[in-house]
């Protein structure tokens, strides 16, 4: 079953319209009386002589290999599938998984050693080695309790080891025409999202996205509202949905680190609380990891390993990190699909009963939230997005890029401006204290102008004072006039017109590049 065709992902292979094929054949089989093939018996333990043996752990290691039940990847875990589940876990020991799973008379005559030979040939099996990429490949299937849904046709095919899924989602999909009821996760729409349709599309939006294994959308969530107002309810529910072994727990801050992201193989959502209000400096790893990209982890004391993450980011809180950088906000911004919860409940008013009655009804959710997933890929991929998350997602923009405020509210740019720090200084912490934003240090500054074109630093004259500066940039007559005052030590000389005080900010046609006259 598992030949060299299935170690690398074929475009044009469709599994859908294999299983069709299969299910008519056993329907012409049983129409005809003819039975199903047999897989052959596993051979009694009898050999004695070295040889047989060896022939006979050959045979066992066959009939391992034929019936698709193990899969290993190339770092050496092996994988074994589970029929009630239709997914493949890993197996954290080889020699107690085949223990049990050799029949007991097979068992029986079988040493320790001989189940270690045992698990060392499988190692050396082509056929049932694959990529860990491999799995969950088929990214328009989702395994549910009842069967394996296919978003782009709205099939449900049964369970089979040819889609190699290593997860399922704890919950059925429910097939008929009708829409499913449930009453408890609309009431919590009514009281934690005001009612409002498109907060509750956006809701099912989220929860369909997360389940399937489509990274097209290259986003990640962000649930923000007051405490009590709901947004820890729906990630336990998200999380309950999977096994606990495929959901991790990264800080937005920490995903760049090597050994952290680490942890993102193989899982299926990664759930994060409060958020740091630190600054993001760099958030390439984040946009390697929602938009499917190969990237690089490790565990500590092991080599590096390459894989693609699969996994979703949902993060939760009441604040966001700020970047510093206009490029680096409006990628993360992007990137960035919000659902705001403005209401908090009261503790009197709050259900406690509220996660077990979304649990109870999780058919009928995931049901409605793979429908919403189906027309989100019919908008390529482009989430509802509802008016006050439309507005916070501006306004974030707007107060997480500080240089750009700073140089459209306080500066000027022109090839002919220039500016001493000590004046450029003390104005950005007037900005920064008059729109109450935290303060970035000098030398970050300094830093982020480097990168505005036309800006240069560089020791300047201006009048007859010769400091360290910037040439490119000044500051407006309004923010001039304030820091002149501010520094103003001593009354000017007597005849010294202080207009001039103004002027000296600006080169004048008689100056030369280097600041002299």
């Amino acid at each position: 079953m598992f030949d060299d065709d299935w170690n690398a992902p074929d475009d044009n292979l469709d599994l859908c319209q294999m299983m069709r094929e299969d299910a008519r054949a056993a329907s012409w089989r049983k129409a005809r009386g003819i039975p199903d093939p047999k897989e052959p018996e596993v051979p009694s333990p009898t050999a004695k002589s070295p040889r047989k043996r060896a022939n006979f752990f050959s045979d066992l290691v066959d009939g391992i290999a034929k019936n698709g039940q193990i899969l290993m990847t190339e770092d050496g875990q092996a994988f074994a599938y589970e029929e009630e589940s239709g997914d493949y876990r890993p197996i954290p020991n080889l020699t107690v998984w085949l223990a049990n799973f050799f029949p007991e008379f097979t068992t029986r005559s079988l040493l320790a050693n001989d189940i270690r030979e045992i698990a060392q040939r499988l190692t050396w099996r082509s056929d049932i080695r694959c990529d860990r990429d491999s799995f969950n490949r088929s990214r328009e299937l989702v395994n549910l309790e009842n069967g394996v849904f296919n978003l782009e046709t709205g099939e449900l095919l049964p369970h089979d080891p040819r889609f190699r899924f290593t997860y399922q989602i704890r919950a059925s999909y429910l097939a008929e025409p009708e829409v499913p009821s449930c009453p408890a996760f609309d009431a919590f729409c009514a009281s934690s999202l005001g009612g409002i349709a498109d907060k509750r599309r956006l809701l099912l939006e989220i929860i369909g996205y997360i389940c399937s294994d489509q990274s097209d959308g290259k986003c990640a969530f962000l649930l923000k509202g007051e405490p009590d107002s709901g947004k820890s309810v729906v990630s336990a529910f998200i999380a309950r949905l999977f096994d606990p072994a495929l959901v991790s727990s990264i800080p937005l801050h920490q995903l760049g680190d090597r050994f952290f992201r680490a942890e993102l193989a193989g899982k299926k959502v990664n759930i994060a609380g409060e958020i740091a209000g630190r600054s993001l400096r760099d958030i390439s790893i984040f946009k390697s990891i929602t938009g499917g990209d190969r990237i690089t982890g490790e565990y500590k004391g092991r080599d590096p390993f390459c894989f693609t993450p699969r996994c979703k980011l949902l993060f939760s809180g009441n604040t966001l990190p700020r970047a510093t950088e206009a490029d680096t906000t409006a990628a993360f911004v992007n990137r960035l699909v919000v659902l705001l919860f403005n209401r908090s409940i009261p503790r009197r008013q709050q259900d406690r009963q509220l996660p077990d009655k979304l649990w109870r009804e999780r058919d009928a959710i995931v049901t409605l939230a793979l429908r919403a997933m189906w027309e989100v890929m019919g908008r390529n991929f482009l989430f509802t997005l509802p008016a006050d998350s439309k507005a916070f997602l501006r306004s974030f923009a707007d107060r997480s890029n500080i240089l750009q405020g700073f140089l459209e509210e306080v500066c000027v740019r022109a090839p002919d401006a220039r500016v001493f720090n000590v004046d450029l200084w003390r104005a950005f912490s007037d900005y920064c204290d008059r729109n109450g934003l935290d303060r970035l240090s000098r030398s970050q500054l300094y830093d982020l102008l480097s990168g505005v074109p036309g800006v240069i630093a560089k020791r300047i004259r201006i009048g007859s004072e010769n400091r360290q500066g910037h040439v490119g940039i000044g500051l407006k007559a309004a923010y001039l006039a304030g820091t002149v005052e501010q520094t103003a030590q001593s009354p000017a000389p007597q005849g010294e017109d202080r207009s001039e005080k103004t002027e000296k900010y600006i080169i004048t046609e008689g100056d030369d590049a280097d600041g002299r006259a």
